[in-house]
């Protein structure tokens, strides 16, 4: 299995040496909001999701990734309240200070997908994002985490060009 999915990251992401044991997978669940003071029709609203990372160490404190995220959300763009699906796909750069935390930087492309849009769902925007992690338990090379993150999708192609923050905590599973 971890072989497979090896292969399968590597494939994603072009270059860089996979062996077992080093890459990690991170799976995370998680709740929090959409945050925006630059669109008339919405302000905030509450938001989940999850997301899936590979993550390889290049020192002892110094990991590149690639995560995929996928937020769900009820927003009004126009008319009325709709369901809002924010994919996004960024490449990561995590930095463990101390032994039980880590802090990452993210940056990548993301969709904001809505009925209400229409084709305008299609267009990718940049989305970048930072987030906090906390070893609550370690067992055999895998541990359980609190995370808490911002990510921010900057939607460039709208009129008035609106940043959607995405504040969340959830429980992120490295193994």
């Amino acid at each position: 299995m971890r072989s497979t999915v090896c292969t399968l990251a590597m494939i994603l992401m072009i270059g860089g040496v996979c062996r077992a044991g080093e890459m990690q997978i991170h799976v995370q669940a998680g709740g929090g909001g959409v945050l925006t003071e630059s669109l008339d029709e919405f302000t905030h609203s509450v938001a989940g999701g999850f997301s899936v990372g590979f993550v390889w160490p290049v020192s002892d404190h110094l990991r590149l990734g690639l995560r995929q995220n996928l937020h769900l959300s009820v927003m009004s763009f126009e008319k009325e309240k709709d369901l809002t699906v924010l994919p996004s796909t960024a490449f990561l750069l995590k930095v463990d200070p101390i032994g039980r935390l880590s802090l990452d930087l993210s940056l990548g492309a993301g969709l904001v997908a809505s009925s209400e849009l229409g084709t305008d769902s299609l267009i990718p925007h940049p989305v970048g994002g930072a987030g906090v992690e906390l070893i609550l338990a370690q067992y055999n090379g895998s541990s359980l985490r609190l995370r808490v993150q911002c990510d921010a999708v900057f939607m460039a192609a709208r009129r008035s060009q609106p940043i959607l923050l995405i504040p969340q905590a959830g429980l992120l599973y490295v193994f």
